[in-house]
């Protein structure tokens, strides 16, 4: 195996250091911010004549296990941007309510939203990014 050929394999954060690429609160590119921004364009296929996904408005709270942890959002908007259905559903996620039992040592794994957080997407460790919804707490 050569040399290029391992180096290619690899992240390099160093490539993108100097770039006007926004940043998160942890130094990392906010490909989020980047395409809000218009400094990206992805596109969601390279095949010629493939057309762009539809984009799906839809926020989807899943509730989290413990009482003091916020239960989390999954915003569709910001991944449909760049990705179809077809990425995520049915290999990642079954298109039901309650039908992705999930934790995060799974995520961890490489599972659910692991598939792609860790490795191209914010890491894991930026907890608040999807545990942003309080838990509704009832008067005592």
């Amino acid at each position: 195996m050569s040399d290029a050929y391992r180096k290619g394999h690899a992240w390099h954060p160093l490539a993108l250091q100097n770039q006007a690429l926004p940043k998160d609160r942890f130094g990392l590119v906010d490909w989020a911010q980047a395409l809000r921004k218009g400094v990206i364009q992805p596109k969601s296929s390279i095949r010629p004549g493939d057309g762009e996904p539809p984009g799906l408005d839809l926020d989807v709270v899943i509730p989290t296990k413990s009482d003091f942890l916020d239960d989390v959002i999954f915003p569709h908007s910001i991944h449909t941007w760049w990705l179809g259905c077809d990425s995520c559903h049915p290999k990642h996620f079954v298109p039901a309510r309650g039908a992705n039992p999930m934790s995060m040592r799974e995520m961890i794994q490489g599972r659910h939203c692991g598939a792609c957080h860790n490795k191209v997407a914010f890491p894991l460790t930026d907890c608040t990014r999807c545990h942003a919804k309080p838990k509704s707490r009832a008067a005592k």
